[in-house]
């Protein structure tokens, strides 16, 4: 065997065989995560999965939640536009189950960090540490056990990024433009925006730093840096259009961009802020708890510790006080600035300068999220400090003395903060007798956990500067250390101890397949072959599930929902009869019994919620009105004297309807007629039958950008009681089609394949030189 091949065969085999120990009950048993977060998007996939099956097209309108909505538009599975993952449908084909995706991505991020500080001439024992404790980190792990794949798979592509960037400085051609072009691309494909937002910071700052120094020891490096650079980031930005072109042109309309400016406002942005207190999470996981319950922290809670493992943190700090380099000034103020960013409304003025002033930042929420950026630079930097310690130690110096007293400080912090922890552990509101001997068993635990590694890794230093274990050996002691360490975090996230008041998403199969499977209310709703929505009441509001079955509701969960319809929602709400006549409602599903004079109750029945079958109640509303309908009278007024109107007692849609529009001349006519003749997630096919000119209303949400009338381009579609469709219908018999044909999708397609296509002929130059 080439031992090229040999060596990565070496690399590949452990890796593999930790992501297998970590999910063993995944990848070879009959289990799934199905958190919250996981169970939704499996729900929404499988509706447009049936969809696409049944009317030979992927549905890029999706009308089961919030009564329609773009599907690409507002990242709605969209893994069908990340090119790796057609490859992964290729090998699914032939058995291997979808969770494998996430694992490629693992091992991924592991070769990409062991790449990159192969790179920076760290020797390749010390890149694998750097690698396996990267892969192993407790963020990646808790975004897939919590539902979040493609935050853990955009996140893999950092390493690669900033190798791909470092290479380019110091190789600048074509093919390594086209080789980070790619990279980036890639990683914008994966669609997590703010990890893939924080990795173009991190690759700026990486090139601003570049120009300072470049400037400052007057060379003229720095113009040829950027010369090569910025044509990468366009390619990569290109490639990526099929899914950003779309995204750009819908968040004026969605509650991200909706109103003026855009954006999630300044608090609500900054609610999961990082503390400076949860530092100490960085020392000892348990310090604040260990997510759910245990959790004493200042966010609103989380599911994790920022924890990097104490011989990471160890090696890293001893890497900052040795060799400054430009690199590790790089690496030092990159991690100054992800920690500032994360502390959110702690450190105020810092993040809101960023809020105000950064393109497309203030749509970002989350602040402790850029804690990745920290923890990437973190292995970095361990990696870099124990290379400098094997390297010393090599050339004859024994002198280890700051390495030890470092390890020292931590050993005797570890021990300070558990003896202290009863006093000093200010518990607040989340004060609890039973939790707080818990919180403060788990300090202690860790504390004595963390404490033997510690020393343990200190004395493989130790052996291997007094010759007693080879630098080999010794390298491979102190990576079994670190996974032992990262390891046993990393279990408690995937299996939470029952006893620890955390919630387990890691359930039996059964589960996900009676979450996907008809239950006693789904199949009643199906049985009504006619267009209807649904109402769901209570914990059923937030549900996606119905999106499985194509049944149509006028709420659900979606961070990026219609501006339009989040403003009805708001300001109407769902206790106005005309409301839900608009809105096409027939059914209300609860799992309450109801008394009103509106609903009556037609079925009841089991209803599958998460984790267990409920008994459900169906109502239907006695004022069920058609998804189509003529209007009597449309009275033109402002938006908001449109929702006053539309809140006085006995409003019905189709007495008197609003428009902010003036419409041309119209005459209802009680004899009028409509047909729906065909209709699909993206197309509606009508017929028509009126004596005079009428304005038809369609129950259906007015997006501007891609709904258009084929073969009528002069037909305006109106925008209805701020939500709905509506439009002119000329006298006679008619018939028409509406349809989504989102002009912004089909061009961003074209720059992503254009631009592929040059990425990898700028790659292939190399070879095409040669012939």
């Amino acid at each position: 065997m080439n031992k090229n091949i040999q060596k990565w065969v070496i690399i590949l085999a452990p890796l593999v065989l930790i992501c297998g120990i970590l999910f063993n009950k995944v990848l070879f048993e009959d289990y799934q995560f199905q958190g919250g977060d996981s169970l939704s998007p499996k729900a929404v996939r499988m509706g447009i999965e049936n969809a696409t099956h049944e009317f030979a097209e992927y549905p890029l309108w999706m009308p089961w939640l919030f009564s329609g909505m773009p599907s690409v538009h507002s990242f709605q599975n969209i893994s069908e536009y990340y090119l790796p993952h057609l490859l992964m449908k290729g090998l699914m084909a032939f058995g291997l189950s979808q969770f494998w995706e996430f694992i490629f991505h693992f091992i991924f991020a592991a070769l990409g960090m062991i790449v990159l500080l192969q790179y920076l001439k760290v020797e390749d024992s010390v890149a694998f540490f750097g690698g396996i404790t990267y892969m192993m980190m407790p963020y990646l792990v808790t975004m897939i056990v919590h539902g979040h794949g493609s935050q853990m798979m955009t996140t893999a592509f950092i390493p690669w990024v900033m190798w791909a960037i470092i290479r380019l400085k110091g190789f600048p051609n074509w093919s390594n433009m086209g080789i980070l072009a790619l990279l980036m691309g890639l990683q914008l494909q994966r669609a997590h925006v703010q990890i893939a937002y924080y990795t173009w910071m991190l690759v700026g700052l990486y090139l601003v730093m570049e120009i300072i120094f470049n400037y400052v020891n007057k060379k003229a490096e720095f113009t040829r840096v950027i010369m090569w650079s910025i044509p990468a980031f366009v390619l990569a930005i290109s490639m990526s259009m099929w899914i950003y072109l779309p995204a750009t042109s819908y968040t004026p309309f969605s509650i991200r961009g909706a109103g003026g400016g855009g954006g999630t406002g300044l608090e609500y942005a900054t609610q999961w802020s990082f503390s400076m207190g949860e530092m100490l999470t960085f020392l000892n996981p348990s310090y604040y708890g260990f997510g759910g319950a245990t959790y004493w922290g200042n966010m609103p809670f989380t599911d994790y510790p920022n924890y990097m493992g104490i011989l990471v943190l160890l090696f890293a700090i001893y890497g900052i006080f040795t060799y400054k380099d430009r690199f590790r000034i790089f690496l030092i103020t990159a991690s100054v600035f992800a920690l500032l960013l994360s502390f959110g409304h702690h450190f105020k003025h810092f993040y809101q300068f960023f809020y105000d002033f950064f393109p497309y930042f203030n749509k970002f929420r989350v602040p402790v999220m850029i804690l990745v950026l920290l923890q990437f630079n973190v292995v970095v930097m361990a990696a870099l400090g124990l290379n400098d310690l094997i390297k010393k130690i090599k050339n004859g110096d024994s002198d280890l003395k700051r390495f030890f007293i470092l390890g020292g400080v931590l050993f005797f912090l570890l021990v300070l903060l558990n003896g202290l922890f009863d006093s000093i552990a200010e518990f607040g509101k989340r004060s609890n007798p039973l939790l707080n001997t818990m919180r403060a068993d788990l300090m202690s635990a860790d504390t004595l956990r963390v404490g033997i590694l510690l020393l343990l890794g200190m004395g493989s230093i130790y052996a291997i500067s007094r010759k007693w274990l080879s630098e080999f050996t010794g390298i491979g002691i102190i990576t079994l250390l670190a996974i032992i360490d990262v390891g046993i975090v990393d279990k408690m996230i995937i299996e939470p101890a029952p006893e620890s008041y955390r919630t387990s998403t890691l359930k039996k199969e059964e589960f996900m397949h009676a979450y996907l499977k008809e239950d006693s209310i789904i199949r009643f709703l199906q049985s009504d072959t006619s267009k209807f929505r649904i109402l769901p009441l209570g914990a059923l509001e937030r549900e996606n599930r119905w999106s499985a079955f194509q049944i149509e509701s006028v709420s659900g969960y979606h961070p990026a929902k219609m501006g339009n319809y989040n403003e009805l929602m708001t300001k109407m709400g769902w206790n106005y009869p005309g409301i839900l006549q608009m809105l096409n409602v027939k059914y209300l599903i609860s799992q309450e019994k109801l008394e009103h004079r509106l609903f009556r109750l037609v079925h009841e029945g089991s209803l599958y919620v998460p984790d267990q079958y409920v008994n459900a109640f169906v109502y239907q509303f006695n004022g069920f009105t058609n998804r189509f309908f003529f209007a009597k009278n449309v009275s033109t007024l402002h938006e908001d004297v449109i929702f006053t109107q539309m809140k006085t007692p006995g409003f019905s849609p189709l007495e008197n309807s609003f428009t902010a529009e003036k419409l041309p001349q119209f005459n209802y006519d009680v004899s009028a007629s409509v047909e729906l003749v065909a209709w699909s997630p993206n197309s509606i096919k009508m017929k028509t039958i009126s004596p005079s000119i009428q304005f038809l209303v369609m129950s259906e949400i007015y997006y501007p950008n891609g709904w258009e009338i084929t073969g009528h381009p002069e037909m305006e579609i109106f925008e209805v009681n701020n939500a709905l469709r509506g439009i002119i219908i000329p006298e006679g018999e008619f018939e028409f089609e509406m349809v989504f044909v989102p002009t912004d999708l089909k061009y961003g397609t074209i720059f992503t394949w254009a631009s592929l296509l040059l990425i990898l002929g700028l790659i292939a130059m190399p070879i095409i030189k040669k012939k």
